[in-house]
């Protein structure tokens, strides 16, 4: 029996040996074998971290570019386009600054304009500090004799002065380039430097056939180049990498990022902008340049005071010119990385082994539970419980939801996260507390805000079944004009108490008016997406805007003017608009693009409404409909309080009763969309944003 303790004994002593050799074993086998891994993959790590940042850097360069230049064609098409429907006179100075200040304002990469005649007239525009400087040349009367006006912030003429100049703006590049292009095609020239500033810079320009006068124009904005050094020049592509932007003959156009501030100042950008790489000699610019002509890959390694580095190049076509973005990164910077991953690895990898199984399977069943915990939490907001998404706006998207105890429907709308921002989020609750302050049954009701665990803003709203007006119009055609009074009333009275606490909607058009039944009161009307309200005096920073925010065809043509201007008229101007579509079935306004339509709201009345269909239209609300669409705000309704005792006074009025609408939304031969396919999918932040105003 001795024996046999003995030996199971010894057996046990040689089992437990065998496991810690073994354990000894596959510990120094993994440990080898990751050290293996990583010495033989360490250069194709390198290569693949460094080809990545390279990347992540390009894009981000191209991206920045395109938002830098494409606003300025954006821009150039618009003024383009309003050039070609109006009459003026390129000789006056004045008129012309009343119609260009606003776009340099609001566009600072903007830093002049011209305007040429192909006789060899020229109005120029330049900024010069908070003041404006006019060149006005007009070579058919006073040949080489050119006017200079200089005027201050309020516009206001300080200096007149005369040059003799033999300059003619037909010979200038921008100028020759548009002039051989077709009317509305952007040409930009080659960097160049400015023939007034002497600054680098590029222009962008169209040929403009004026239709008032028949004459042939130029329109060009001038950019500084240097600006473009602003995004570059901040953007690290690795911990010491950098990017450039180089024009098509190898100069320097985007500088790249400093720790040490080489660039730090204006003075210091304009000397550097345009130079040959080889004088920014701290930088490896021009020796990356020399190792990518040498090869056709897209990621090279080459030398650089006596260190390695990589490059990269990504072109960046502008019209007829060529740029290149060039990303460097020193290959130190992923070694010390990979170095650390691979201790760090290895000893993770030790003690994953010592830890055993059981440890294991306790980590997997704590994740398991940790994730399930996640999944639930990921669809409830507090006591509302996520069910699915019924609609997607500009900022936000729209969910319906439950309530934990009171088990009511709800809409639940949420910022985007794209959009996320402190600026995002503030005008995002900002909107809920001006709608909050609203109570006439006939606008949207808020139930609750607040913020998720992650910060997501959202809040809670009534959940509506029925459908749009818009629905409503593509449903059934015209309106009846009874009908069409007794939903514009209750729009009216909904907006009249938001004008009488000092708020404006904004963006009343009729995909943001819905129609359902609210306790057994059918065509019940409630006013969605306060999502522009603003107040009429509003001094706040989140009010102001560059941006014409809006829908062409509904918004008034004071707002196009000036999208910092507010006040009740534009609302009356869109009720006026929604009324017109309801009663004709379709827009006041109609144009082959978004500023064709909003030139002819500025310019003209719409067509009749009993012109524009083959039924009859009563002449009282024919004529209030005309009043309320006058492009002067002055000449329509004074108020809203108005506008519903117009409404109230038409013969039709109460010609429409809770009946007609019962009867209506019951008929059998009517099908009504379901609240799957229309309830609130247009109804939240849809506008048009054109980027600028005239």
């Amino acid at each position: 029996m001795d024996t046999e303790a003995h030996v199971a004994a010894s057996l046990s002593e040689q089992t437990k040996s065998t496991l810690v050799r073994n354990l000894v074993i596959l510990i120094l086998i993994t440990s080898g074998a990751i050290g293996a891994v990583f010495l033989i993959g360490g250069y194709r790590a390198v290569n693949q971290l460094s080809s990545a940042a390279i990347k992540t850097a390009a894009d981000r360069t191209e991206t920045d570019m395109k938002r830098f230049f494409e606003p300025v064609e954006s821009h150039l098409a618009v003024q383009s386009e309003i050039v070609e429907h109006i009459a003026f006179d390129i000789t006056e100075a004045e008129s012309l600054n009343k119609r260009f200040i606003p776009v340099l304002k609001n566009n600072p990469q903007i830093t002049s304009l011209l305007l040429a005649r192909d006789d060899g007239a020229e109005y120029l525009l330049l900024k010069d500090g908070e003041q404006w400087r006019n060149r006005m040349t007009n070579r058919p009367v006073r040949g080489d004799t050119t006017l200079w006006y200089r005027w201050d912030k309020s516009g206001k003429l300080i200096e007149e002065t005369t040059k003799e100049l033999d300059y003619d703006p037909r010979k200038r590049p921008w100028y020759q380039g548009a002039a051989g292009l077709k009317p509305r095609q952007i040409w930009w020239t080659q960097p160049y430097s400015f023939f007034t500033t002497k600054d680098p810079g590029i222009t962008a320009s169209n040929k403009i056939v004026n239709r008032v006068d028949n004459q042939t124009y130029v329109l060009a904005m001038d950019v500084m180049l240097q600006d473009v050094s602003a995004f570059t020049a901040k953007l690290a592509a690795s911990d010491h990498g950098y990017a450039s932007v180089l024009t098509e003959d190898n100069r320097v156009l985007g500088l790249p990022h400093d720790a040490e501030g080489t660039f730090g100042s204006v003075e210091a950008r304009r000397a550097a902008v345009l130079s040959e790489p080889s004088k920014l000699d701290k930088f490896a610019i021009s020796d990356a340049l020399q190792a990518l002509d040498n090869t056709n890959e897209k990621v090279v390694k080459f030398n650089f005071d006596g260190h390695a580095w990589w490059a990269g190049v990504r072109p960046y076509v502008l019209g007829e010119t060529d740029f290149s973005i060039v990303v460097m990164v020193p290959n130190s910077d992923y070694v010390t990385v990979l170095d650390q991953q691979r201790n760090m690895i290895l000893f993770v990898t030790l003690l994953a082994l010592l830890a055993g199984i059981g440890v294991g399977v306790h980590a997997a069943q704590d994740f398991r539970r940790k994730l399930d915990e996640a999944v639930k939490g990921s669809v409830k907001l507090g006591q509302y419980t996520i069910e699915s998404k019924i609609g997607s706006g500009g900022m936000g998207d729209v969910y319906r939801a439950s309530h934990a105890m009171l088990r009511r429907p709800t809409a639940i709308k949420l910022l985007k996260p794209e959009v996320i921002s402190s600026s995002a989020v503030r005008r995002f609750e900002r909107e809920v507390q001006l709608t909050c302050r609203l109570t006439h049954p006939n606008t949207i009701i808020i139930y609750d805000y607040g913020r998720t665990p992650d910060g997501v803003f959202y809040y809670a709203m009534e959940f509506l079944e029925g459908m749009t007006t818009l629905d409503l119009v593509n449903l059934n055609g015209p309106i009846p004009a009874a009908r069409v009074i007794y939903l514009m009333l209750q729009v009216c009275d909904s907006l009249n108490e938001a004008h009488e606490i000092g708020l404006i909607h904004r963006d009343i058009k009729p995909s943001n008016i819905f129609v359902t039944n609210r306790g057994g009161h059918f065509d019940f009307v409630k006013v969605l997406d306060f999502g522009l309200v603003r107040e009429f005096e509003s001094t706040d920073s989140l009010d102001q805007t560059n941006n014409i925010s809006g829908t062409p065809g509904f918004m008034s043509p004071e707002a196009f003017e000036d999208p910092n201007s507010a006040a009740p008229a534009a609302d009356i101007y869109a009720v006026g608009a929604v009324a017109y579509m309801l009663l004709t079935g379709r827009s006041a306004f109609e144009g082959h693009s978004a500023v064709a339509v909003l030139v002819k709201q500025s310019q003209s009345l719409p067509e009749m409404p009993s012109l524009a269909v083959d039924f009859d239209i009563p002449d009282d609300l024919e004529a209030l409909i005309m009043h309320c669409l006058q492009p002067d705000p002055v000449e329509r309704p004074k108020s809203m309080r108005e506008l519903i005792s117009r409404f109230e006074a038409c013969a039709d009025a109460g010609n429409w009763t809770p009946e007609d609408a019962f009867e209506w939304w019951n008929s059998s031969d009517t099908t009504h969309p379901t609240i799957e396919e229309q309830a609130l999918t247009e109804s939240f932040d849809v506008t048009v944003d054109l980027g600028m105003r005239s």
